[in-house]
C-alpha cells in the first residue's frame, strides 16, 4: 500500500475535527450574540413602558388637581386642593408642612374614577406586579408640591427604576 493513502485518511479526520469545532464556535456566539440582543430589546422595551407609566402618574396628579379631587391621607383627614364647601382643609391656603403631612413616607395612590388621591403605605402595581410605581408628594412651599414618580421592575440584570419629577404649582 501507498504511505500517503494512510497521512490523507489521518488528515480528513484532522479537516472534520476542525471544521466541527469552528461550526461548534459559531453557532455558540451566534446564540451569545442573539440572547444578548434579545435581553437588550426586553430592557429597552421595559425601560420605555416605565417612562410612560411615570408620565402618566404625573399627569394624573395634573388632572385630579384640575378636577379639584379629594386627598385622604392615611390618618384619615381629607384635603381638597381648591375651595370646599364641606369645610375640608385646603392644601394651597395651609403654609405649614404639618398641616398637609406629605414628607412622611407614605404613597399617593391616585383613583381617577373616584376622583380621590389616597395616601397608602404600598405603592401601585402596575402589568400584573412588572412594574411597580410609586407617587410622593412634597410641599415646596407654599402654592407649590412636588410630584416624583418612581416606577421600579427587576429583570434579568437586577433592579431598575425610571423617575419623573414635577411641580404643581397653585395658579
Amino acid at each position: 500500500m501507498n504511505k500517503n493513502y494512510f497521512s490523507q485518511k489521518g488528515q480528513s479526520l484532522l479537516e472534520i475535527a476542525v471544521s466541527i469545532g469552528l461550526v461548534a464556535l459559531i453557532i455558540t456566539i451566534l446564540t451569545i450574540t442573539t440572547i444578548n440582543g434579545l435581553r437588550n430589546s426586553q430592557f429597552a422595551k421595559n425601560q420605555v413602558l416605565a417612562s410612560s407609566y411615570s408620565q402618566q402618574g404625573v399627569e394624573l396628579i395634573k388632572v385630579m388637581r384640575q378636577k379639584d379631587c379629594q386627598v385622604t391621607t392615611t390618618a384619615g383627614t381629607v384635603y381638597k386642593w381648591f375651595n370646599d364647601t364641606a369645610g375640608n382643609p385646603i392644601i394651597w391656603n395651609t403654609s405649614s408642612d404639618t398641616t398637609f403631612d406629605v414628607n412622611n413616607g407614605n404613597f399617593f395612590v391616585p383613583n381617577p374614577t373616584t376622583c380621590i388621591l389616597t395616601q397608602q403605605a404600598l405603592a401601585e402595581s402596575l402589568e400584573n406586579g412588572l412594574f411597580t410605581r410609586t407617587t410622593k408628594l412634597e410641599r415646596i412651599s407654599v402654592g407649590v408640591i412636588r410630584v416624583t414618580v418612581i416606577v421600579s421592575w427587576n429583570d434579568f440584570s437586577g433592579p431598575h427604576e425610571t423617575k419623573n419629577v414635577s411641580l404643581v404649582t397653585n395658579y
